[in-house]
């Protein structure tokens, strides 16, 4: 064989059946384009297990609709404590959001489950949103949080997990985003559209459904216009996986926010 055939045999492009090779690569990276939206997702596991390896199943309907999806992974208790997570999370969506303002990305979505809509909310941070320029906050478009914990103080009483984030009362209480929340829009730190859903299983436990209710709650008495949305028939675990599915009712709904 010449080492011109042998080249060859490494050059996708030139193999496929399907279109003519000078076309086929940049059909491939149009369900990529530079503008595409981004959404965030951050996976639950009451920050002491799990990976991001588990929770990819919703990712193909989004990219099917030309959304880009990202997965984040965090460090786990005991490893590292409540606060140093969150960090991590922050220091995630910054790196995120400066890099759809580098390609002209139409927008960031990040959305949380369980213990990730406690970290997702944790970007509702006055003192972290002061930190990003003008063109990120302007970048960053909504916040879907599903059935999370915003009061972390239940959690001290969880000897199984807190046993492994020790946290105390002065950690939960900062922590919790039912006590970070102010007017971030009317101070600028947000854009005037952001759109904040707080969702919530039907099925899940009186306590997870008033987390939910009260947080949305305090979002609305300080102006940032939250919607609350419970999904009937649904548990703590199928809200989320049920994501994997193109007509799936918050599928849809976030494709629709995402896109429109």
């Amino acid at each position: 064989m010449s080492e011109e055939y042998d080249e060859i045999q490494y050059w996708p492009h030139k193999w496929s059946k399907r279109l003519a090779e000078d076309i086929i690569c940049v059909k491939h990276l149009e369900l990529a384009h530079e503008d595409a939206p981004w959404l965030v997702y951050i996976r639950g596991g009451y920050w002491i297990k799990y990976s991001k390896d588990h929770s990819a199943y919703g990712a193909l309907p989004f990219w099917k609709a030309r959304v880009r999806v990202c997965v984040p992974e965090y460090d786990l208790a005991p490893k590292v404590k409540m606060t140093e997570i969150v960090k991590q999370m922050q220091t995630m969506a910054d790196f995120v959001l400066k890099k759809a303002v580098e390609e002209g990305s139409k927008g960031v979505w990040i959305c949380g489950h369980s213990a990730g809509a406690q970290l997702a909310a944790r970007l509702l941070d006055e003192k972290w949103l002061k930190t990003l320029n003008t063109e990120c906050r302007d970048m960053f478009k909504g916040l879907m949080m599903i059935s999370g914990v915003y009061d972390l103080m239940p959690i001290l009483k969880l000897r199984d997990v807190n046993d492994l984030l020790k946290m105390d009362e002065e950690e939960a209480k900062s922590q919790s985003p039912i006590n970070t929340v102010t007017n971030f829009k009317a101070k600028e730190l947000l854009g005037p559209k952001f759109k904040t859903t707080v969702i919530v299983a039907g099925d899940e436990s009186p306590a997870f459904i008033q987390q939910s209710e009260n947080y949305c709650k305090i979002l609305n008495q300080e102006g940032m216009e939250a919607e609350y949305l419970l999904i009937p028939d649904h548990d703590h675990f199928d809200i989320v996986e049920n994501l994997r599915n193109d007509d799936y009712v918050l599928t849809e709904r976030f494709v629709k926010e995402i896109t429109g």
